[in-house]
Order: structure tokens, then C-alpha cells, then sequence
């Protein structure tokens, strides 16, 4: 009999899974629980905190308009819970007779390197020194990277008066011009007021997609997000989102755990202006339909021993007739022999060529000697999965319901060409025929569902 967890069991598991993914930076959980006994889980958990101090920005609406561009306001700042959050790493703490020993706290690293006594020296090469300070002054030796923080450090690097002097010492001058509409007047740098709607550009994207390609985007959203390490950076996004279309933003949170949906994020502006356009068939790729040419599609037509070569070349010439590739793919390339006694030339192979690659497969009656490979069941789930045509015929068909998921083969997809009637003629061109009109139209991703 199974036991339910208790809470003291959730929470050892839930500090187990913040000490491992901690040690990651491609990927994190959905929530850090607190309490975590490691360095580096200590530094996820305060940039979780830190980051969910401001949820959103709330000096966004301070950078729009004449009269704040006249006064602009400070923004609101976070104060970290330690100097942690701000390393990348978390190795300043490591100490070594070339860095000497490790900084105090409030204490620039690489200052106190320096200072270090006993500190390495690292030598520079003078002529590269001497090349890009543009003079044929000697090089000096630095002690450490820390002496490039000095200024004498940084004049012996640039003695050409190089990037760090480019702007002289006031940097970014603004061009003292009149406003010739107002005449007196100092030009004012503020962002006017209709910049700042942020939203109705990216709902005209959405609203213009079609569904399968509203369903590609929140699955690049979530992949995306899924890799931030910071589940107060990912929510804020989800709130974000939100703003453009609660439906969207449900769908991304899915896939990340976000339960509930956050409140969604302030607008930059009260009154947003209604758009002029809501919907544009432009922005949808899937709104061409094409004009049925399969020219330059490159298909994969499965050999192997005892295959049906008539067949597979009948293919081949079909598609090489109509401006496509048949390429013969099989365990090896070379010379496979067919049922009829003749030789078909591989010239790629399910091992250098995956099913991915291909704008659709065609699975010849009598390559049952390819089922014992596994390439060829990652080769057939793969075109599958992408919602490409696949065409079988004769015992292809049996292997095809097998690799396939359950159920797949009876559902009505008319890019999953079954046919069992190998040996008559008529059958053999329809479903060529029907192959090369999915081949030239766009992709049919009803299957999406059931290929996950």
C-alpha cells in the first residue's frame, strides 16, 4: 500500500532538489524552498529573493513624457541580501599563492589581489603591448589583474590613447543644437508617451499566427524560460505575458509549474491607444499556402535486403519528375540487394542521415530486416514527430503500427500513408500520388498531440 507523503518528507525533497539544482545553470526547479545548507544553494536562493523583491519595474512609467524627461525620477533599486547574488561564481573565495588570500568583505577581489603580499607576477608579451598601445614605449610587467584596475595600469595599456580615452573625460556628450520648433529651448531626452504601450505589437504577432503556430511559440516561451535558473525572473515573465493574452501565458505556465497565474504586470500607461490593425495575414507563415511544387524536398526511401525495388525506384523517379530528391537510405551505404534479383546504391544510411533531415519517408514493402536496428525506430518517430508525410506499403505497414504510438496508424491523418495492397498497381500510384500531395503542401500539425 502506497504511504502519502508528509510535509517533513516534501520539504527534506524539496531542499534535496534546491541543493542539486543549484549546482546546474542551464535549468531550475519551479520554487526554491529556503533553508538550503549549501554555498552555491544559498546564492540561488537569495537571487530568488532578490529578483522577486521587484516583480516588476515600477519607475517604467517615469521614462515617458516631456515632463520627466525635463525631471527625471531615480529608479527604484533592490538592496542584495549579500554580495553573493552580484558573483558570477561563487570561486572568489578560493585563495592561492597567485591571488593570495581571499578579499574582506565590501573589498574590490581584485584590489586586495594586488596587495597581496608575495603576489605572482604575470608577465606580457611586449610586442603585442607595444602593438595595440600604438607606440614602441617597453611593456610594463603587472603584478596581477588587479593592477589593471589602477589608472597607471590601465595609461601602460593604452599609452595610444585607446578605447578607455576615446571620449576624452566627459564621455557621452549630448550636440549642443536648438529645437527649431521651440526656439530657446534645450533638447529634452525623453521617450514620448505612445512608446509607451508596449503590448500591441506583440498581440498583433500572436492573434496573426495560426493555432499550431501559437502552440510552436509557447513551446520555444517555455524552453526558454524552463533554462533561467531564477523562478522569480520566469513568473514575471508569465505576468508579463499576461498582457498580451491570458490563454498564451496559461500555456507557458504549464510547463513550468506556475500555479496560479501571477497578476500581470502594471502598464507602462493607464489608457493604452487601441491598435490600428489587430490581425495581419503576413505574420503567419502558415498562411501561404504554397503553390504544390515539391521542388527541391529531399525524401527518404528505406532499403534494405529483400526489399521492393520496382517499388522503391517506381518512388524515386516520381519525385525526381517533379524537381525532388529520393535518396535510398539503409543500414550502410552501397549496394542493397533487392527481391527482384537487382541492386539498389544507398547513398546514405540511417547513421549518418537521421529522419529529421528528410521532408518525408517512404517505407518500401520487405525491409523487415531494418526492424532490427534501433536507427530505424528513432528514423521513423522522428519524421513522425515532426508531422511529416510517411508513406508504407505492404509489411511496412505492420512495422509502421508498431514503432508508431499506440493508436496512431487508425487515426485520420492524411500525411500517414498506409497501404497494403503492395502488389496492385492502381494501389501503388495512389499512394504516390497522395504522397506527393502532402509533400507539397505545408505541414499538417494535427498529429502534434498525439506524437509527444
Amino acid at each position: 500500500m502506497s504511504q502519502k507523503a508528509t510535509p517533513s518528507d516534501t520539504a527534506t525533497t524539496g531542499a534535496t532538489s534546491a541543493e542539486a539544482a543549484a549546482r546546474n545553470t542551464d535549468s531550475g526547479p519551479a520554487a526554491l524552498p529556503s533553508g538550503a545548507s549549501t554555498a552555491a544553494a544559498a546564492k540561488a536562493g537569495q537571487t530568488q529573493q532578490m529578483a522577486a523583491a521587484m516583480p516588476d519595474n515600477p519607475s517604467k512609467p517615469l521614462e515617458y513624457g516631456e515632463a520627466n524627461g525635463l525631471a527625471p525620477s531615480a529608479g527604484a533599486t533592490v538592496q542584495p541580501p549579500s554580495r553573493q547574488v552580484l558573483a558570477s561564481a561563487l570561486s572568489e573565495k578560493n585563495t592561492n599563492a597567485k591571488t593570495g588570500g581571499a578579499a574582506p568583505e565590501g573589498r574590490n577581489a581584485t584590489r586586495h589581489a594586488a596587495a597581496a603580499p608575495g603576489r605572482a607576477e604575470f608577465p606580457r608579451n611586449p610586442d603585442q603591448c607595444a602593438h595595440r598601445a600604438g607606440t614602441q614605449q617597453p611593456a610594463r610587467r603587472l603584478s596581477s589583474p588587479g593592477h589593471l584596475s589602477r589608472p597607471r595600469g590601465l595609461r601602460a595599456q593604452f599609452a595610444g590613447r585607446g578605447c578607455p580615452f576615446q571620449a576624452g573625460g566627459q564621455g557621452f556628450v549630448s550636440v549642443a543644437a536648438r529645437d527649431e520648433a521651440r526656439q530657446g529651448t534645450a533638447k529634452v531626452r525623453a521617450k514620448p508617451e505612445k512608446f509607451a504601450e508596449h503590448y500591441a505589437q506583440a498581440r498583433l504577432f500572436l492573434d496573426s499566427q495560426t493555432p499550431a503556430e501559437q502552440e510552436h511559440i509557447a513551446a520555444a516561451f517555455r524552453f526558454e524560460l524552463s533554462k533561467c535558473t531564477v523562478p522569480a525572473v520566469r513568473e514575471r515573465m508569465v505576468a508579463s505575458l499576461r498582457n498580451v493574452s491570458d490563454g498564451f501565458a496559461a500555456k507557458v505556465a504549464a510547463g513550468l509549474g506556475i500555479d496560479p497565474l501571477p497578476a500581470p504586470l502594471p502598464l507602462a500607461v493607464r489608457n493604452p491607444p487601441a491598435p490600428e490593425v489587430t490581425r495581419s495575414s503576413y505574420l503567419s507563415l502558415l498562411a501561404r499556402p504554397g503553390d504544390g511544387s515539391i521542388a527541391g524536398r529531399k525524401v527518404a526511401i528505406l532499403v534494405g535486403p529483400g526489399v521492393a525495388g520496382g517499388f522503391a525506384r517506381r518512388v524515386q523517379q516520381t519525385l525526381l519528375d517533379g524537381g525532388a530528391v529520393g535518396r535510398f537510405v539503409g543500414l550502410h551505404i552501397g549496394a542493397v540487394a533487392a527481391a527482384d534479383g537487382t541492386a539498389l546504391d544507398a547513398d546514405a544510411s540511417m547513421e549518418n542521415a537521421p529522419g529529421y533531415l528528410f521532408d518525408a519517408l517512404v517505407i518500401p514493402h520487405g525491409v523487415q530486416e531494418l526492424a532490427r536496428d534501433a536507427h530505424l525506430w528513432e528514423f521513423v518517430r522522428d519524421v513522425y514527430r515532426h508531422c511529416k508525410p510517411l508513406l508504407a506499403i505492404g509489411s511496412a505497414c505492420e512495422l509502421v503500427a508498431r514503432i508508431l504510438p499506440e493508436g496512431a496508424a487508425a487515426q485520420a491523418d492524411k500525411a500517414l500513408i498506409l497501404e497494403q495492397r503492395q502488389e496492385e498497381e492502381s494501389a501503388q500510384e495512389s499512394a504516390i500520388e497522395r504522397l506527393v500531395s502532402c509533400l507539397g503542401a505545408p505541414r499538417d500539425f494535427s498529429r502534434e498531440g498525439a506524437a509527444r
